[in-house]
């Protein structure tokens, strides 16, 4: 007879419980891993949910910046196009063979700075180019040296008694600087304009400080001129050189010394 030893007995139980243990391992190794790869797909999403809100961040402050040029670039060009104005460099030609045709003691170049500065702060200023033109040939006839007996000097006749703490004009002389003048006529006439809430010949008054429409009237009528030249150049093949005269041009030609400095037409107390 076989006497069965402790350890033989136990032996098959042992056995069951080690092949349970290998039949659950593997689901709980697939358990982890399912566990990582969900803590590992939701730390991703995570990140990519983060870079996604970056970008659409940059792109908005891009479309944000693109707005801004796009409004900045149609004010502009809304400026160039509109009403009297002409595109900025048939502004300067336009300008500079009026000087030249009218006023012959101009000399030419100093008749294309004048023409580029004045574009340049209509532009600037977002003044009517033809209005500066008109005022500065009644004010001084396109001589930067012009002086008044009240001591308006410069382009617009500007008056630094009157002028100099509200403009921040540091010295008398700086108003014989072409562009400083243009500069500085142009801000004074904005001030008159918006004080009178747009009207421009109740500006033009002010500004020359009579407060009657003579003044008024000759800017307009200069203003006239100088369409009525501007215009009748377009499609012109030639022009005599020289002479300072245009086709269709038959006002008077006017003389400067640029030298013996004009008497003004304004420089009164503005009102």
């Amino acid at each position: 007879m076989t006497v069965e030893t402790e350890n033989e007995k136990t032996t098959p139980l042992g056995l069951k419980k080690q092949d349970k243990l290998l039949e659950i391992i593997p689901t709980i190794v697939i358990l982890i891993i399912g566990i990582i790869v969900a803590i590992g797909t939701a730390v991703w999403f995570r990140i990519e949910l983060k870079s996604s809100e970056t970008t659409i961040t940059k792109k908005d402050s891009r479309i944000s910046i693109l707005d801004t040029k796009n409004n900045h670039l149609e004010k502009e060009l809304a400026f160039c196009i509109k009403g009297i104005n002409n595109p900025p460099k048939r502004n300067i030609i336009d300008m500079k063979e009026y000087i030249a045709a009218r006023y012959t003691k101009v000399p030419k170049e100093l008749a294309e700075i004048i023409a580029i500065k004045t574009n340049k702060l209509c532009i600037k200023h977002n003044m009517d180019f033809s209005i500066i033109v008109g005022l500065m040939e009644v004010e001084s006839s396109y001589n930067p040296f012009a002086k008044s007996k009240v001591d308006a000097r410069g382009l617009l006749q500007v008056m630094y008694k009157v002028w100099a703490k509200e403009m921040n004009i540091k010295r008398e002389k700086d108003l014989y600087g072409i562009e400083y003048n243009i500069d500085t006529g142009i801000r004074i006439l904005k001030h008159y304009i918006d004080k009178n809430k747009g009207n421009l010949t109740k500006a033009l008054q002010n500004y020359n400080g009579s407060g009657g429409t003579d003044f008024s009237n000759k800017v307009y009528i200069a203003v006239g001129k100088f369409t009525t030249f501007r215009n009748s150049t377009y499609g012109r093949e030639s022009k005599t050189e020289g002479k300072g005269t245009t086709t269709n041009d038959t006002s008077e030609t006017k003389n400067i010394g640029f030298f013996n400095p004009k008497v003004g037409t304004s420089g009164r107390e503005p009102s």
